[in-house]
């Protein structure tokens, strides 16, 4: 018995060490197991016909609400994805709608926080190739991320958030023109300091600065000195480690120290 006890140990200990931590996006998983991957389309209403008219389904059910929508993707557990392509055409049109879609499921609950927090329904947007409009790009980012932050307060997601639309931005630039991006903002060489009116500073410092104001942070933090410090060292590990296959573990384990050299004492 004591034998197929031990045995028992290590087959468990040699699973787990083969699947190694699990990320906060499961979809980053199963790519790294070289699975594959299943996505279903966020629900909509049915489109208007020609000449915007109502389309004929259209006149035998509901318009939906947006919250509404993202209960009934909630409601299919069969996919490993949401995929939305509603901001493909026009960006600042569609983020709205999709903004109250992303409350919606985050209301509903989206992350599993135990034992670890895991996303359940992670979302996959697809958007119009931005083109190599720095300026623009930032703004961006930091419009996605204040609309995240208006229904999510936890600085941990928030941070997360960050870290998930930056690397999108880097994906949809390629490596040379995100480089391009980062000496824009970050090189030692530009004269002025832009801080306090990059757009994503402003919102992870004043995400910082409300979770101080509760007692999260240790009051003796700048928010926007540790806002700086954050999106700094994220873009040097996005610069140096791409395409390293470690660089996921390493970034949530930058994020998770970033939290514990600031939280309260």
């Amino acid at each position: 018995m004591k034998t197929i006890a031990l045995c028992a140990i290590a087959l468990v200990g040699g699973i787990a060490a083969v699947q190694g931590p699990r990320h906060f996006n499961p979809v980053v998983d199963l790519l790294a197991q070289r699975k594959p991957v299943f996505g279903v389309y966020a629900p909509r209403n049915p489109r208007a016909g020609r000449g915007g008219a109502a389309a004929p389904e259209a006149t035998q059910q509901a318009v939906k609400t947006p919250a509404q929508l993202a209960q009934d993707a909630l409601g299919y557990t069969s996919g490993d994805y949401i995929f939305d392509g509603t901001m493909e055409g026009q960006f600042d049109d569609a983020l709205p709608v999709f903004a109250e879609f992303m409350k919606g499921l985050a209301a509903g609950g989206t992350v599993d926080r135990s034992p670890s927090l895991r996303l359940h329904h992670p979302v996959i947007v697809k958007t119009h190739q931005i083109a190599p409009d720095f300026t623009l790009a930032a703004q961006r980012i930091a419009k996605q991320l204040d609309r995240y932050v208006e229904s999510q307060r936890d600085l941990s997601s928030t941070m997360m958030e960050a870290v998930r639309l930056i690397l999108g931005l880097e994906r949809r630039l390629g490596a040379v023109l995100f480089k391009d991006f980062l000496a824009l903002h970050f090189s030692q060489t530009r004269p002025t300091d832009e801080s306090k009116e990059h757009p994503v500073i402003v919102t992870v410092a004043r995400e910082i600065e409300q979770a101080q104001r509760h007692g999260e942070v240790d009051k003796e933090v700048n928010p926007m000195n540790s806002a700086v410090f954050f999106l700094l060292g994220l873009y040097a590990l996005l610069t140096t480690t791409h395409d390293w296959p470690g660089q996921s573990a390493m970034i949530e384990d930058y994020v998770a120290r970033t939290l514990r050299g600031i939280e309260a004492k």
